[in-house]
């Protein structure tokens, strides 16, 4: 999943789009082949060091869980050799 967080962070930074990446924790489960649980321990884990920030969500695609949520950077990170911890 850190690589993943890299990748989407690194792509947006190089087109300059500061907007919040979407990473939803079910697409991520599918996609690594894992399930939901470790997913969101993982992505609470980065945000609780700081590596990630939660901003927000998209609204809910089936009216009864949280939609996608929206990460940034955390303060001092780097996606490369840039720093990509002071997006908004």
């Amino acid at each position: 999943m850190a690589d993943d967080l890299e990748l989407i962070f690194g792509l947006l930074l190089a087109v300059g789009d500061t907007r919040p990446a979407i990473y939803a924790g079910g697409w991520a489960a599918k996609r690594l082949g894992l399930k939901p649980g470790p997913v969101a321990w993982a992505l609470r884990s980065f945000t609780s060091a700081g590596t990630i920030r939660h901003v927000g969500s998209l609204p809910s695609l089936d009216g009864f869980r949280e939609g996608p949520r929206l990460y940034v950077p955390g303060p001092g990170a780097k996606i490369g050799d840039q720093d990509a911890g002071n997006q908004p």
